[in-house]
């Protein structure tokens, strides 16, 4: 088992084609979690400022009108 890693790692570090291809594989990798990670926090900024508009906004009216208690409107 040992000379097979043996002799990938030795494959991996001596041909440049394969190793192009793998340090564009890792970048592309990279860039697509850091794209999620982005997102995930813009989701998680939008969540908290709809709690707090929640939290400041008052509650509507119970009795189903428009204008202030009472008045009819």
């Amino acid at each position: 088992m040992g000379a097979l890693v043996g002799a990938a790692a030795a494959y991996l570090l001596s041909n440049e084609s394969v190793q192009r291809t793998a340090i564009r594989s890792v970048v592309s990798l990279w860039s697509t979690l850091q794209g999620g990670v982005e997102e995930m926090k813009e989701r998680f900024r939008d969540a908290e400022a709809e709690l707090h508009q929640a939290a400041t906004t008052p509650p509507p009216d119970s009795d189903g009108e428009d204008g202030p208690p009472g008045s009819g409107i």
